[in-house]
């Protein structure tokens, strides 16, 4: 978000939840919500500046880092790992919210016809 949206997203949390408070409080309330936003002043210091303000450089796909993370970060989210595949992969992947229920539990499976439509078999 920038500074602007921050400051006003601010303003709309004192009004709502302080609507009482001095001039002074709703100052620092403002500012206190664009602290998020200092990015801008790290880098008037330079790009080490800004990569150290931030943690450093994001580590490259190819990085021996990359795929602890990305597997610590599917552990946290309780991403499953031990589906039973049904059948042969699809060729195009959709939504789940295409995807319907079907009564028996199975898959569905389609023919293709020799006019190039496909029907369910």
């Amino acid at each position: 978000m920038d500074p602007l949206t921050h400051g006003l997203a601010s303003l709309a949390l004192k009004r709502g939840f302080f609507p009482k408070v001095p001039r002074p409080v709703l100052i620092s309330m403002i500012f206190a919500g664009t602290l998020a936003d200092l990015d801008w002043l790290s880098a008037l210091f330079g790009p080490s500046a800004f990569l150290s303000w931030n943690g450093g450089p994001l580590p490259p796909i190819s990085s021996p880092l990359y795929l602890p993370i990305a597997d610590e970060l599917a552990e946290r989210l309780d991403r499953p790992g031990d589906e039973t595949p049904q059948g042969d992969p699809w060729l195009v992947r959709i939504p789940t919210s295409l995807v319907h229920l079907r009564a028996d539990d199975q898959l569905p499976s389609w023919q293709q016809q020799p006019d190039g439509t496909w029907l369910p078999s």
